[in-house]
């Protein structure tokens, strides 16, 4: 399959844009996805890209090490 990595996720699209424009240029395919919960709207922040689940968790870590320790793989 395919995965990607959620560094955060925040009420404000402002918030998430600043972390998304930190991110792009150390990590590549830096990204803002919307999230509705139904009573409210979220702005999830993810990077990367793997076709692996030998390559997610390899490219986790990295993201642990680099400072984002509440990183995590998601399937898309």
């Amino acid at each position: 399959g395919n995965f990607t990595f959620q560094v955060g996720a925040f009420a404000s699209r402002e918030s998430a844009e600043r972390l998304r424009a930190e991110l792009d240029p150390r990590f590549g395919n830096a990204r803002v996805v919307e999230f509705d919960r139904g009573d409210r709207m979220f702005y999830r922040v993810r990077v990367g890209k793997t076709t692996s689940l030998q390559e997610a968790g390899v490219y986790e870590a990295h993201l642990v090490r680099n400072g984002f320790p509440d990183a995590f793989a998601v399937a898309e």
